[in-house]
């Protein structure tokens, strides 16, 4: 180290220090925020899945006729439940995203 003998560190040493300090948390915060957001939306995504997979659980699970189409959100997942053919085909999608998750489920008989 560049400390001098019973003096403290000098004003150069001190501001380089501080200098080098602030860059770094210049350069980190970005990334740690970008990390964070990358996170935040891959839960998000999860989430629909779980939802959506919940929701063709049940569909299947219940007789035809306990079945109607319906459209509701849970939190920011909104979830579309329509007759398709022989059976049910739910949705689900992000609000204010453009991802959509769909599946098509049969009813038991």
């Amino acid at each position: 180290m560049l400390k001098h003998p019973r003096k403290g560190f000098t004003l150069i040493e001190a501001v380089s220090a501080l200098s080098l300090l602030f860059a770094v948390t210049l350069f980190m915060l970005p990334l740690l925020h970008q990390t964070y957001q990358t996170w935040s939306s891959q839960q998000l995504y999860y989430e629909q899945l779980y939802v959506m997979e919940k929701e063709a659980g049940r569909i299947h699970q219940s007789a035809s006729a306990a079945v109607t189409a319906a459209a509701y959100a849970k939190g920011r997942i909104h979830v579309h439940i329509k007759e398709h053919e022989e059976g049910y085909k739910v949705c689900t999608s992000i609000e204010g995203s453009r991802n959509k998750q769909c599946v098509y489920v049969l009813a038991k008989q």
